[in-house]
């Protein structure tokens, strides 16, 4: 994380915000297949990334999830939201 975040950001949010991304990349690995079938729509990496797909956006008092793209599977989108849910919904 870098400095700026942790000016701003309590370390609360900080640690729910990397366990996100850590829960997120889990996601993404589980359906790597997926991921790597597709060509990358935003940058030059080889393939499709799932956080070409979402953005967070947030501030002191809320965080929000939202899509960037339609094109993931129900399967896909219904598992980032209900790890968002548990990291940021408790």
């Amino acid at each position: 994380m870098s400095n700026f975040e942790e000016l701003i950001y309590n370390k609360d949010f900080l640690n729910k915000k990397s366990a996100l991304l850590e829960q997120l990349s889990l996601i993404e690995n589980k359906y790597i297949q997926f991921f790597q079938e597709r060509e990358n729509p935003i940058d030059e990496e080889d393939h499709d990334r799932l956080h070409n797909h979402y953005i967070l956006h947030y501030n002191q008092h809320m965080i929000s999830m939202n899509w960037r793209t339609n094109e993931l599977p129900q399967n896909i989108m219904t598992e980032c939201i209900a790890a968002f849910n548990s990291i940021f919904k408790e």
